[in-house]
């Protein structure tokens, strides 16, 4: 018996689908960067966000984050 190309496409993405939704969550979260109160924090404490740091040394347009996931996560 031959399986529906479109069927057997869409248990494939589905099977992953948990992951996809999980790296989705992290870039946002990554985005965010500790969210409001973080930022927030960082203002309080006289420092830039690691992102405001980064566009004080480079051109603009010159530069494109490849890896924003590298390190631990961490959810609070």
């Amino acid at each position: 018996m031959l399986l529906n190309h479109t069927y057997l496409m869409w248990r494939i993405n589905m099977s992953w689908k948990a992951e996809v939704d999980e790296i989705k969550l992290r870039k946002e979260l990554a985005a965010k960067m500790g969210g409001e109160a973080g930022v927030t924090e960082q203002r309080r404490r006289g420092k830039l966000t690691a992102r405001e740091r980064v566009e004080k040394f480079i051109d603009e347009g010159s530069w494109r984050e490849i890896q924003p996931l590298v390190g631990t996560a961490s959810y609070s």
